[in-house]
């Protein structure tokens, strides 16, 4: 991914004018830990939001440091989001472990070893 990232900067150098294509080569690069992340939809959400950005700054509706904010906040949310999930799956394991726990712990219950 990295020396994917290294060609795109050699191919679409600072202050380039493609953003489109150079968001598509950064996007193309960042497929490779794609199959590594917790969650896909994610991964696929923020290169789509890369992506509208990339084509308002080509567009000239927003300055580079605008679509640099505004980037770094569909960052910022999307790693909220993906806390929020993985609270949300630790506290329904724990749940689950508890319920477990009280059903082995109650009288009614015989375990037959083998």
């Amino acid at each position: 991914m990295q020396q994917g990232f290294e060609n795109c900067k050699v191919q679409f150098p600072e202050g380039t004018k493609n953003m489109i294509d150079k968001n598509k080569c950064n996007a193309t690069a960042a497929l490779a830990i794609r199959p590594f992340t917790t969650y896909t939809d994610l991964f696929d959400k923020y290169w789509a939001t890369r992506a509208v950005i990339a084509e308002r700054v080509q567009a000239g509706k927003m300055t580079v440091a605008e679509a640099n904010q505004e980037a770094t906040q569909a960052q910022s949310d999307i790693a909220a989001e993906e806390q929020r999930r993985n609270l949300a799956n630790r506290s329904v394991g724990a749940q689950e472990s508890a319920a477990a726990a009280a059903w082995m712990a109650s009288p009614s219950v015989v375990v037959v070893r083998r």
